[in-house]
């Protein structure tokens, strides 16, 4: 099941993904960033941190990519 949860305090925005694989999470983010944007709302990254799922999928796309399994 994917989901995204939206944490805002101390003046911050913080968005936590759950469920994508690989890049998938970071694309999502790109979408809300620009649903925002569109109501005036910017964004501002200030880091982002990758979790190990991103990591795993990240290797697994390459693996199947260059046909080693």
């Amino acid at each position: 099941m994917k989901s995204i949860t939206v944490v805002v305090k101390d003046g911050g925005i913080e968005l936590k993904t759950q469920g994508f694989e690989g890049p998938a999470c970071l694309q999502e983010f790109e979408e809300i960033a620009s649903r925002l944007s569109e109501l005036g709302v910017s964004l501002e990254t200030s880091r982002t941190v990758l979790l190990s799922e991103y990591y795993a999928a990240v290797r697994q796309d390459t693996k199947v990519a260059s046909g080693r399994r």
